[in-house]
């Protein structure tokens, strides 16, 4: 948030920003322009209704930004051994198949990372970007 609140000023642009857990915060149907979907950790057991009401939240128009880490075949192992199942969650190609006729997928594709972290493995992003009809 301190990034996007900061290159937000830099381009001299208001925003209203708006931080809460998708799954208790209630936030207002069709009222949001940008929905930024950061390295979400949605449980799959939320059920799809959770996902679509968070989609729910774009007027038409609005824009869906997802990034997702790109998961080599080395890594959910790694993950499962640290007891996270990466399966057990939304994924990226979940959102797109949730996304039905509402939505024009503008970009799908796998990024290298700009600033990782220091020793991590997760060195790709899958972007996600999607306007609302």
């Amino acid at each position: 948030m301190r990034r996007a609140r900061e290159a937000a000023q830099l381009a001299r642009v208001e925003v209203q920003w708006v931080c809460g857990d998708v799954l208790q915060t209630a936030f207002p149907a069709r009222s949001f322009d940008l929905l930024s979907l950061q390295y979400p950790a949605l449980p799959k057991a939320a059920g799809e209704a959770a996902m679509r009401t968070v989609l729910d939240t774009m007027r038409p128009g609005g824009l869906l930004l997802a990034v997702y880490h790109d998961l080599d075949h080395e890594h959910p192992e790694h993950m499962k051994s640290r007891g996270i199942d990466p399966a057990d969650y939304v994924g990226a190609d979940d959102l797109g198949r949730l996304l039905g006729n509402d939505f024009r997928v503008e970009l799908r594709t796998v990024e290298p990372r700009l600033d990782p972290p220091p020793g991590t493995s997760h060195i790709a992003d899958i972007i996600l970007r999607a306007r609302r009809s």
